[in-house]
C-alpha cells in the first residue's frame, strides 16, 4: 500500500487541531475568588521630561524621505 505526499501532508497538519481539541473545557484557567479580592494593581506616577527647547534639537538625516527629524541633545546619554 503507497501512501502519497497529500495524505501525508493532510494528517501532519491536522495533528495539532486534532490534540488541542481534546482538552476539556474545565481545565482552562478560571481566577479563583480569593484574587478577585485583592487590592488592584496601580500604576506608578511618571513625571514626562521637559520639553526641549529649539536650540537644544539635533537633525537627524533619514533615507527616503523627505521629512525632518530632530533629537534633543539634553536626552542622549551614553
Amino acid at each position: 500500500m503507497r501512501i502519497g505526499f497529500s495524505t501525508i501532508l493532510c494528517i501532519t497538519l491536522s495533528l495539532p487541531i486534532i490534540c488541542f481539541a481534546q482538552r476539556p473545557i474545565n481545565q482552562h484557567p478560571v481566577i479563583a475568588p480569593e484574587e478577585k479580592d485583592k487590592a488592584e494593581w496601580v500604576e506608578e506616577p511618571v513625571t514626562p521630561p521637559p520639553y526641549p527647547q529649539d536650540a537644544d534639537l539635533i537633525v537627524v538625516a533619514m533615507a527616503a524621505t523627505s521629512n525632518e527629524f530632530f533629537v534633543d541633545r539634553k536626552s542622549i546619554s551614553l
